[in-house]
C-alpha cells in the first residue's frame, strides 16, 4: 500500500510503453507484457491458522523480509484475539506475530526507515442501526470504542504511538476510515482518510504526531479525493494518491498542491514506489465492485513515477466476478519480487521473474558452456574478466593515431548525441588528449569507462554485495545489492553504485559521479549530472554482454548505449597489480630506490628468522558470531581498526604534532621492534622532516602489509567459500584465496604482496610474501623490507570484534619475529566512501620542497 524509500525493487522494461497523462481521457492498459509467473501458497501461517482479507503488505527496511496486516481468517479482527501484524523472512517463514486484540480492520501498513511498522485500522466496531450506510455518514456513529486509528510498531511489536480517537471522530476531528500511512525521510506522516464515508481528505502530520495540516474534499474535481485508498511518495519527494473512486491517481506536492493526474494505472486500490521510482499499482475493483471503470482490467500494473510510462501488466486471472479481486495491496523487494495482497480471495501472491524483459534479449547460452549459478540460482559471475574491444581509446568509430588503436564504435547509434556546444568540447579534449586525459595521470577512470580498459578484474559475489577488483591502479568497485540508496549526496571519481537482479541480467544503477572523468582516450565527455545504468549478462559460461546506458541532460540530447563483450580469462590464476602512478613517479625520478628494502631482480631469497611454533587455534566460544553456510565465521562486511595509533608508532606514544597511541606491540612486550642496527638508523633518519616525503603513503601509493588495515581508513570485507576480499576506502585491494594454491614466484614483487589464507579453527590465518620492500610500516618509518613475511590472524570474538593479529619475519631488518594487535570493529550499517588521495593530493609539493631544503 505504500512506498519504502530504502529499497530497490528492480524493473527497467522498455517493451511496448504506453504513456498517457491527465490530458485528454486514458485509454485502458491492458495489453503490455506481463514478464511474472506466480507462486500462490508461499506464505507459511501457523498450522490450523487461514488467510483472511488483507490489503496490506509492505518489506522490511533489509530489503526482504515481508509485513502483512491480516484481517483475523476472516475480514475483520472483532471478536478475534488473532494476531494481525505478521513478519515473514524471504523464505515465506512466519518469524514475528503481534497486534492481537487491538486493530478491528487493518488496511494500510507502511514501515519506516528505523524499521518501524505503521498501520492503519479502518473500521470501528460501533453498532449500526439497521438501513445505515457507510457512505452516508462523515464520522463514525455512537458507541465506537475501537478502530479508526493509526498505529505506530517497533519491529519488535511494541506499541510507540498511536494517532486518533480510539473508536474515531468526525473532521475536524481524526480519523474516521483511515486507508493509508507514508511517513517521509524527515519523519513527516501522512495519512489518507475516507473509504466510502462523506470525508475523504489527506492528513499531515510532524514526527511526534501533531496535526500540521489537511487538505482534500469529497468530490472528482482539481483538489478533490473520492475514497484516497493508498499512498507513496517518489524520490523527489512527490506525494502519489491512488483516489480509487475516481480511477486515477493524484500527484502533490508535500503542502498539498496538485501537481499532476495519471489515470493511464488504471483505478488505483495500491501504490508502491521503489528507489528507482519504478511504480507498482494494484487494481482489484474494476470490472467487478466499480460501476464506471468498464473496459480496464484489474491486475498490477508497473512503471516509472519519473514519467508516468506504463511498462508492464499482471492481470488478474479471474474473469468475471461483482466482488473485489486480485490485489488490492502491493509491494516488490530489493530483488524484484512482487508482492500482492488480496482482500477478495483472502492471499497473498508472490509474482517473480520468469525471464528478463529489459533492453537486451533473455540471456541465453551461445554454444559455449551452460551459465553456472550461485546457491540462490542466481547467474555466478566470479572469476576474472577482460574487455574484448579498443572501446577505451574510443567509443565511437575512429582511426589509429599515435598511441590510439584504431576500433569500432560500441554505441548504439554509431555516434554520441553531444548538444552542440558539447561536441566542440569532446574535439578540444581530443587534441589535448596527451595532457588533459585523467588517465595521463593515473587519476581514478569512472564508470563505465574502467569496465572496458585493457586491463583485468576479478568479481565477487555475496548476497548483499558484489565487488570487482581491477588491476589497474588497483582501483575497485563495491556494489551493494541490499536495497539502500546512496548514503550521501557526495560527488565521486568512481561513483555510488547500487545493484539489484531482473531475472537473469544484474542490473547497476551508478550516480553520484563529479565531472572530471571522461569515457575514453579520444576525449568523449559527461557532467556532474552523469547518471550511467550497466547491466551483466551471462551469454555462456565465459561471455559477459555488457551493456551501459548513459543519461546526462547537460551534455546528450537523449540516452545512449554502449555494448561491449567481456571474456573471462581462463589462463589467468589472479589479478595482478599495475600501480600506475607509482610506475610514473619512479620513471620521473621522483620516488626513488631504497637498495637496503627493495626487491632488486635477481636476488636470492633471503631464509626466515627461527620462529616459535604456534599452537593450533581452539573454537571459538562466543555466542552471536554469524556464521556462512559452510559454518565458517562470517568476517564481511564494514570494518575498521581500532589501531590504537599504529599508524604514528606501535609502541605508547604521546608526540607532539602527531595523534597519541596506547600502543599495540605485544611481542617482545619491552624494549621496542628487534631492529638490526642499520634498520635502527633508517627508522631514526626516517623521523627527519626532510623524509616525510620519502613515505609512499604520502604519494598516495598502496600501504602495503600490514599497514593497510591501520592506517587510518575503514575497509569492507567480502567473503566468499573460496576467496576473502579486503577493499580499502583508500582505493586499494587485498585478494586472500582460501583454496590452497601456491605463493607466486619469488621474482613476482607487488605493493599489497601475495596472500594466502586458511582456517585454523574459527581463525583466518593469512600468509603474506612477495612484498616489494618499497612500503612504510608507518608515518614514523618503521621499517620492512622485501624479505618480509607477515603472518594475520583475524579471530571472531563477539558478533562485530574482530580480535587482529600480525606477526612481522623480516630477516633483512629485524634479529627476531615480532607481533602487534589490535581490535577490529564491525558496523553494519557503515558503507565505504572513496578516498581519493592521488587526485586531491596537496601535501606532497609541500613535503617535496621541505626536503628539497633539507638537502640544501
Amino acid at each position: 500500500m505504500a512506498t519504502m524509500k530504502q529499497l530497490t525493487a528492480p524493473l527497467l522494461l522498455t517493451l511496448a510503453v504506453t504513456t498517457l497523462h491527465a490530458q485528454g481521457d486514458a485509454q485502458p492498459t491492458n495489453t503490455l507484457p506481463n514478464p511474472y509467473r506466480t507462486i500462490a501458497n508461499y506464505f507459511q501461517l501457523p498450522q490450523g491458522r487461514e488467510w483472511g482479507s488483507t490489503s496490506a503488505v509492505e518489506i522490511d527496511r533489509d530489503g526482504r523480509s515481508i509485513w502483512v496486516a491480516e484481517r483475523c481468517g476472516t475480514n475483520s479482527c472483532a471478536g478475534s484475539n488473532l494476531p494481525s501484524i505478521l513478519k515473514f523472512d524471504a523464505s515465506g517463514k512466519l518469524v514475528k506475530s503481534f497486534g492481537a486484540g487491538l486493530l478491528m480492520f487493518p488496511h494500510g501498513i507502511f514501515v519506516d526507515r528505523d524499521g518501524n511498522v505503521w498501520v492503519t485500522d479502518g473500521q470501528d466496531d460501533a453498532p449500526r442501526p439497521q438501513g445505515t450506510a457507510a457512505n452516508t455518514l462523515s464520522g463514525p456513529p455512537p458507541g465506537a470504542t475501537r478502530g479508526n486509528q493509526v498505529f505506530k510498531f517497533s519491529p519488535d511489536g511494541k506499541l510507540l504511538m498511536t494517532l486518533g480517537t480510539r473508536g474515531g471522530a468526525a473532521a475536524p476531528g481524526y480519523f474516521y476510515q483511515p486507508n493509508d500511512v507514508l511517513v517521509a525521510p524527515n519523519g513527516t506522516i501522512f495519512v489518507s482518510e475516507g473509504h466510502g464515508g462523506a470525508n475523504s481528505r489527506i492528513l499531515k502530520f510532524s514526527k511526534d504526531g501533531k496535526l500540521q495540516k489537511t487538505w482534500g474534499t469529497k468530490g472528482s474535481g482539481e483538489g478533490q479525493l473520492d475514497g484516497p485508498n493508498a499512498l507513496a511518495m517518489d524520490s523527489r519527494g512527490r506525494l502519489f494518491v491512488g483516489d480509487r473512486s475516481n480511477n486515477r491517481i493524484v500527484i502533490f506536492d508535500q503542502g498539498g498542491r496538485q501537481l499532476d493526474v495519471w489515470r493511464q494505472f488504471s483505478r488505483p486500490s495500491g501504490i508502491y514506489i521503489d528507489k528507482r521510482d519504478v511504480i507498482y499499482v494494484a487494481d482489484s475493483e474494476s470490472e467487478s465492485v466499480s460501476r464506471n471503470h468498464d473496459g480496464w482490467k484489474r491486475g498490477i500494473r508497473i512503471g516509472s513515477a519519473r514519467d508516468g510510462s506504463v511498462t508492464a501488466f499482471i492481470p488478474d486471472p479471474v474473469e468475471k466476478t461483482t466482488g473485489t479481486s486480485a490485489a488490492e495491496g502491493v509491494a516488490a523487494d530489493v530483488d524484484g519480487n512482487i508482492y500482492g495482497a488480496e482482500v477478495g480471495p483472502k492471499a497473498v501472491k508472490k509474482y517473480v521473474r520468469a525471464q528478463t524483459t529489459t533492453a537486451t534479449p533473455p540471456t541465453r547460452s551461445t554454444g559455449g558452456s551452460a551459465i553456472p549459478r550461485t546457491a540462490d540460482g542466481r547467474p555466478d559471475m566470479q572469476g576474472i574478466w577482460q574487455a574484448r574491444s579498443r572501446a577505451a581509446y574510443g567509443l565511437e568509430d575512429h582511426p589509429a593515431h599515435f598511441g590510439m588503436p584504431a576500433g569500432r564504435s560500441v554505441v548504439d547509434t554509431t555516434t554520441i548525441p553531444y548538444q552542440p556546444w558539447a561536441a566542440m568540447k569532446q574535439r578540444e579534449n581530443f587534441e589535448q588528449r596527451a595532457k588533459a586525459d585523467p588517465l595521463a595521470e593515473c587519476f581514478l577512470p569512472g564508470v563505465p569507462r574502467i569496465m572496458y580498459m585493457e586491463h583485468p578484474f576479478q568479481i565477487f559475489q555475496m548476497r548483499d554485495a558484489v565487488a570487482m577488483t581491477f588491476e589497474w591502479q588497483q582501483v575497485f568497485r563495491l556494489i551493494y545489492t541490499n536495497g539502500t540508496g546512496p548514503s550521501t549526496p557526495l560527488p565521486f571519481w568512481m561513483g555510488d553504485s547500487r545493484g539489484r537482479w531482473d531475472g537473469d541480467t544484474f542490473v547497476v544503477d551508478v550516480t553520484n559521479h563529479n565531472d572530471r572523468t571522461w569515457f575514453d582516450m579520444a576525449g568523449n565527455f559527461h557532467s556532474d549530472a552523469l547518471r550511467v545504468v550497466e547491466r551483466y549478462a551471462m551469454l555462456d559460461a565465459d561471455t559477459i554482454r555488457y551493456q551501459a546506458t548513459i543519461e546526462d541532460p547537460k551534455v546528450f540530447t537523449r540516452p545512449w548505449t554502449i555494448s561491449v563483450p567481456l571474456a573471462r580469462q581462463k589462463e589467468m590464476g589472479r589479478v595482478l597489480e599495475y600501480q600506475c602512478r607509482a610506475e610514473m613517479e619512479e620513471a620521473k625520478g621522483d620516488f626513488k630506490p631504497e637498495p637496503r628494502t627493495w626487491y632488486q631482480k635477481g636476488s636470492a631469497p633471503v631464509p626466515p628468522l627461527p620462529a616459535e611454533p604456534r599452537p593450533a587455534a581452539a573454537a571459538a566460544t562466543q555466542s552471536g558470531i554469524a556464521r556462512t553456510s559452510d559454518g565458517k565465521p562470517d568476517l564481511s562486511g564494514f570494518t575498521e581498526a581500532d589501531a590504537g595509533g599504529a599508524n604514528w608508532g606501535f609502541e605508547p606514544h604521546n608526540e607532539p604534532f602527531t595523534p597519541g597511541g596506547r600502543g599495540v606491540l605485544v611481542d617482545p612486550k619491552t624494549g621496542g621492534l628487534p631492529y638490526q642496527p642499520w634498520a635502527r638508523a633508517e627508522k631514526q633518519d626516517r623521523t627527519t622532516p626532510g623524509r616525510g616525503y620519502d613515505d609512499p603513503t604520502a604519494h598516495c601509493f598502496a600501504g602495503g602489509v600490514p599497514r593497510s588495515l591501520y592506517v587510518p581508513s575503514p575497509f569492507y570485507i567480502i567473503q566468499t567459500p573460496t576467496y576473502v576480499v579486503i577493499l580499502l576506502e583508500r582505493m586499494s585491494w587485498r585478494i586472500v584465496p582460501l583454496d590452497g594454491r601456491a605463493h607466486l614466484p619469488d621474482t613476482i614483487r607487488l605493493w599489497q604482496g601475495d596472500s594466502l589464507g586458511r582456517w585454523d579453527g574459527d581463525t583466518l590465518v593469512v600468509e603474506t610474501t612477495n612484498l616489494n620492500g618499497k612500503t612504510w610500516l608507518n608515518e614514523v618509518g618503521d621499517v620492512i623490507s622485501h624479505a618480509a613475511t607477515v603472518v594475520e590472524r583475524f579471530t571472531p570474538v563477539s558478533a562485530n570484534v574482530i580480535q587482529y593479529e600480525a606477526t612481522v619475519n623480516d630477516p633483512v631488518v629485524f634479529t627476531r619475529p615480532w607481533t602487534i594487535a589490535m581490535p577490529l570493529k564491525r558496523n553494519p550499517k557503515g558503507e565505504l566512501l572513496e578516498v581519493a588521495c592521488l587526485e586531491d593530493n596537496q601535501d606532497l609539493l609541500h613535503l617535496k620542497d621541505v626536503k628539497e631544503r633539507s638537502i640544501q
